[in-house]
């Protein structure tokens, strides 16, 4: 009798264990998607919409890490202009960091945005004819696809983290200062 109940009282803790495992493996892995985000400065008010692909599977060098084009559309009472900087920062995984992570990366943006050399941001429309984005006009394809180049990273990439950062500013006039109108960060601890 004594043997079955302490039987009987390891296989209750292996359960308490394998759920509590389990649930905490569900949770540190969660990639939900929040859906489309809304960023405002002042009047201006756009809607970002868009997919990372899930962030719990490897990534090797040229796959594909956009499930769903990423895309801002005016979402405000005003006619503005955009741009957008990107910044990607990287460490291996001994934890020291990679230097011009950026280059280890392939983006891909929508039809008219034009990178300026000069600060490196890319502008809707360019530097100096920029596109004025109308109040309810159709969204704008932003970036189409991210992957990490192959002919770039090699064995030492294994594991390594990489925070890519998209950060939007506009404003509406020409003669008008730039504001950050949001920014969204990607992780991949994963390459």
């Amino acid at each position: 009798m004594k043997n079955k109940k302490i039987v009987l009282l390891f296989i209750l803790l292996f359960l308490m264990v394998g759920i509590t495992s389990a649930l905490i493996t569900a949770w540190l892995t969660d990639t939900e998607n929040t859906g489309s985000t809304t960023f405002e400065v002042g009047d201006i008010s756009y809607t970002w919409s868009g997919e990372m692909i899930d962030n719990s599977t490897k990534i090797v060098p040229g796959q594909e890490l956009i499930a769903t084009t990423f895309t801002l559309q005016n979402a405000s009472t005003v006619s503005s202009e955009l741009r957008i900087f990107v910044t990607i920062e990287g460490e291996y995984i001994d934890e020291t960091e990679i230097e011009d992570a950026i280059s280890c990366f392939s983006i891909t943006f929508g039809s008219n945005w034009t990178q300026y050399a000069t600060d490196g941001k890319y502008y809707y429309g360019s530097y100096a004819t920029p596109i004025e984005v109308e109040v309810g006009s159709d969204p704008i394809t932003v970036v189409t696809s991210l992957m990490l180049d192959g002919s770039k990273v090699g064995n030492a990439f294994s594991k390594a983290n990489f925070t890519i950062t998209l950060t939007f500013e506009a404003k509406q006039k020409m003669h008008v200062n730039w504001e950050q109108l949001g920014s969204i960060d990607f992780e991949t601890g994963l390459a």
